[in-house]
């Protein structure tokens, strides 16, 4: 029965397989097998060799064997009563096939026909009372919960697991399967931790570490240790979690298991680097970056590149901070393509089959060495042989075609040449239909930004610096005038007009994040017919976000959404109130009482002087998106603040900041914004639009951007 073994390598706990369904579980040597298979004269036969076939090949031909496998079983169950033994013998098989077949549907995300195959395949081994393969696919529910965070259901199909693998064999009354119950034991520790339930996992942990090591299961221990690692990892207790990574590093010298062996290097480096031991760090980073790459998984690669980016980065290698940055990020794209993930899996299926099968005795490595050389021989004389047939025939006829080769390459040739030209030209068009089509989403996300005409009739001196990475943009500003019942009630018949003002960054740039902006900026327009309050306006917006990305087929629902600003202007009362997700607002105000130290900002303790000149006011922002996040269940906050004239406000999305560049390749960092932007606040808005557009060309130079950039100022 295949036995999904699972376990946490990151220190953010998300679930791998320790090792696949399908790993080698004995080495079989599959041609041979094929070779049986096809000489087999008995169905029942045929299905022990499907099944060790299935359970010995790669994935791109093991659906193939299974599903001979299933339809074998379903063709001979109808025709046996249910005392005959071979009964028995094809419901086993058939319960190993749907198996099989949940697995395949797990790994490639289908969760509902997952669960259907599974529970399809316990139907039939409780009807058989066979407790070994119960265990595993109780395991395997299991680990399908724990992938969509459904810890109660995981926890209890564990559990389930736990106990049929402690129940007395029947055929062996003495035995029980120790290594389930590990692997059960161990499961249920990293989803009590997820719980936050840090003493039952601990005590899961040891407990399984107890089985593991008292039946020899080296696996098992390196799976237990890297486990109780991430524990105190997660824990903050670092040291503690370097001592269980580096039992685990020993634990695997010597295992063929490179991927488990890439991600404790990482872990290992992630956690030096939380120690502040960034020469240590570097050294594992790199081995372990080392590995992955040869592994070719993206995973490993995205989690370990930014390590190494961060140690650079403390370290002043600025350039080489830069170059792994630019790694993760295209190794977080590349994992978005189920095809990488694919290609990743039999990169390691194949690994490992290359690992077993180089530990084969002497014996069989001489005999195999002195046929490949047997066959090399009788190849290369087939070759030379070829070779020489080939000569004749060609001098013989060389001749005799010399003139009609010459006319028909002169047809090619030309023909080629007006391929060539048809082909320029269809390249020619299709880059001009999707630039045409680009330009025109551009137009169209225009059309949704803050008009010149409304921001002109409510703001009277601003400026907007707007530069997309490319055409079309993820950042975007928006605004729109509302009209507050409350304030009319309290002001008899006077209707109170309020202006609201949206600096954002949506999830991605360039085309997903022009569409996600779209979204978002529609889900504002709805949440602002119903409230006035910017914190009430973006749990609005959140809600309509997270509803219309429920819809996008992912098990989890999607994630994007945006951060922002949000600005509410009741420019009669001379009040501001601001909401904002992940990015600040700043507020500079002028010291005009020279004679009074900082009068002006004596006025509001909210504000603290910046230098002789200018006070400013952060607006801190929540630590979270208007979007799907653990904390999307917490309102935002909403901030008032009296405003005064001369007062500037800016709103701003984090691009600017985070550009590289300047001669060292580092980022413009936030605080050199501040100082920028509080510097020229003397100076008219157009000109200081001027200044720091100019700054972050001269600062860019012939670097690439990486992020669309927005920075709206606005003097009250």
């Amino acid at each position: 029965m295949k036995f999904i073994k699972n376990n946490i390598y990151t220190i953010v706990y998300s679930i791998f397989f320790w090792y696949f369904s399908f790993a080698f579980s004995q080495n079989y040597n599959i041609d041979s097998l094929k070779n049986v298979l096809r000489s087999a004269k008995s169905d029942s036969i045929r299905c022990n060799i499907l099944g060790l076939i299935v359970e010995n090949s790669y994935e791109s031909e093991r659906i193939s064997y299974n599903n001979q496998l299933l339809s074998i079983c379903e063709k001979q169950i109808p025709n046996l009563t249910k005392n005959n033994s071979l009964h028995h013998f094809y419901l086993k098989y058939k319960a190993l096939a749907l198996n099989n077949l949940g697995v395949e549907s797990q790994d490639i995300g289908n969760i509902i026909a997952a669960l259907d195959y599974y529970h399809k395949s316990l139907k039939i081994q409780e009807v058989l009372n066979s407790r070994d393969d119960l265990s595993a696919t109780l395991f395997n529910i299991g680990v399908l919960y724990m992938s969509q965070n459904d810890y109660n259901n995981s926890l209890e199909y564990f559990e389930k697991s736990f106990k049929k693998s402690s129940e007395k064999c029947n055929t062996c009354p003495d035995f029980i399967d120790k290594i389930g119950m590990a692997y059960s034991l161990n499961n249920m520790g990293i989803i009590y931790h997820a719980k936050n339930e840090t003493a039952k996992a601990m005590k899961y942990f040891m407990s399984s570490l107890n089985s593991v090591t008292e039946i020899g299961d080296k696996e098992g221990i390196s799976m237990v240790l890297l486990s109780i690692g991430n524990f105190y990892n997660k824990e903050k207790q670092y040291n503690k979690a370097l001592e269980y990574y580096f039992k685990c590093k020993e634990t695997l010298k010597g295992n063929q298991n490179l991927q488990g062996i890439t991600w404790v290097y990482a872990n290992i480096a992630n956690t030096l680097v939380q120690l502040g031991n960034f020469s240590e760090a570097l050294k594992y980073a790199l081995q372990g970056l080392k590995y992955a790459q040869e592994l070719g998984f993206p995973e490993q690669i995205k989690y370990i590149s930014k390590t190494l980016s961060e140690i650079y980065s403390n370290t002043g290698k600025y350039k080489e901070a830069y170059e792994m940055h630019v790694l993760y990020k295209h190794m977080n794209d590349s994992i978005l393509n189920e095809s990488n993930r694919k290609e990743s899996v039999k990169k390691e299926l194949q690994f490992q089959y290359e690992k077993k099968a180089s530990a084969d005795s002497l014996k069989v490595a001489e005999e195999r060495k002195v046929y490949d050389a047997q066959i090399k021989q009788e190849k290369t004389q087939r070759v030379a042989s070829y070779v020489v047939i080939f000569l004749v025939l060609v001098f013989s006829g060389f001749i005799y075609n010399r003139y009609r080769v010459t006319n028909k390459q002169k047809k090619l040739i030309e023909l080629k040449e007006i391929e060539t030209q048809q082909q320029k030209h269809i390249i020619e068009e299709k880059h001009k239909e999707i630039t045409d089509s680009i330009n025109y989403a551009e137009r169209i996300q225009r059309s949704f930004l803050a008009s010149k005409d409304l921001l002109e009739n409510n703001l009277k001196d601003y400026f907007i610096l707007f530069r997309p990475k490319d055409v079309v943009s993820g950042d975007f500003y928006w605004s729109e005038e509302i009209k507050d019942s409350k304030l009319k009630i309290q002001n008899g018949d006077q209707e109170i007009t309020k202006f609201v003002l949206c600096t954002a960054d949506s999830t991605g740039h360039g085309v997903p994040g022009a569409i996600m902006s779209l979204l978002n900026i529609t889900s504002l327009e709805k949440a602002v017919e119903h409230h006035v309050t910017p914190s009430e306006i973006l749990n609005h917006t959140r809600k309509t976000i997270i509803d219309r990305l429920k819809k996008d087929g992912s098990a989890g629902g999607g994630k994007d959404g945006m951060d922002c600003s949000l600005l509410v202007f009741d420019f009669k009362n001379m009040l501001l109130q601001v909401s904002c997700a992940n990015n600040p607002v700043w507020i500079v105000r002028e010291i005009k009482n020279k004679d009074e130290e900082f009068d002006n900002c004596r006025n509001d303790n909210s504000f603290n002087p910046f230098n002789s000149s200018f006070c400013i006011y952060e607006v801190k922002p929540d630590k979270m998106p208007v979007g799907k996040h653990h904390n999307d269940n917490l309102p935002f906050i909403n901030h008032s603040i009296n405003i005064q004239k001369g007062d500037i406000i800016y709103t701003f999305t984090d691009g600017y900041a985070d550009q590289f560049g300047g001669d060292e390749g580092k980022k413009f960092m936030s605080k050199n914004l501040k100082s920028l932007l509080v510097s020229n606040a003397h100076l008219p808005m157009k000109t200081q639009q001027e200044i720091l557009n100019e700054t972050f060309v001269n600062w860019i130079k012939n670097t690439e951007q990486i992020d669309d950039v927005t920075i709206i100022g606005i003097r009250i």
